[in-house]
């Protein structure tokens, strides 16, 4: 039996961090019952491919990703709380995000359908989109900035944001910026 491109993927990532001896950086898997609860915290059913994500790694530890930290269940569903308050609390009414006009991404500052991924420690990642403009996917990834907000998709689905996080770790090994300085131990 062959593996699913999400399983193929973290494979690959896995290898990538046992070869610099930074293994333990990947944390364990979430359970059933986490991957429920998250799901129950959002209000939303999460693709497949995502739950098999979370299943395989539940998050990484502090500064242990290429985006800085890969958010576990709980972290994804506090960071999702905390932009969704704001946005209710009508916080972002007034911002209106640099991407002028995408008919894959909704022309929202933050919308309740957009699930956090990973956090670079100064309130931007990468974010998994369930609600889409017409010509985007469901499951696809794009970049969100709190100073610009969403950017267009570069990634169609979750396996393709791992395959995206491993190159940027072969990318920061190829040109000299991979240290274990900037990958702390836990």
């Amino acid at each position: 039996m062959t593996d699913s491109l999400v399983i193929a993927a973290w494979k690959r990532i896995e290898a990538w961090y046992e070869a610099h001896g930074i293994a333990d950086y990947l944390l364990p898997g979430a359970s059933a019952s986490e991957i429920t609860e998250l799901e129950s915290e959002l209000g939303q059913t999460l693709p497949d491919e995502f739950r098999e994500s979370l299943k395989r790694h539940n998050g990484s530890v502090d500064s242990g990703w290429p985006h800085g930290d890969l958010l576990s269940a709980r972290r994804i569903a506090e960071n999702w709380q905390i932009l969704t308050e704001l946005l209710e609390g009508g916080d972002f009414s007034e911002s209106i995000p640099d991407l002028e006009a995408s008919d894959r991404v909704r022309l929202d500052w933050w919308n309740r359908h957009w699930v956090p991924l990973d956090d670079d420690f100064g309130g931007n990642g990468y974010v998994m989109d369930l609600a889409p403009a017409p010509a985007g996917s469901v499951g696809q990834v794009f970049f969100w900035d709190h100073e610009c907000g969403p950017s267009e998709p570069e990634a169609l689905s979750i396996s393709n944001y791992l395959r995206l996080s491993l190159e940027r770790l072969y990318e920061e090994e190829e040109e000299g910026k991979f240290s274990k300085m900037k990958y702390p131990r836990p």
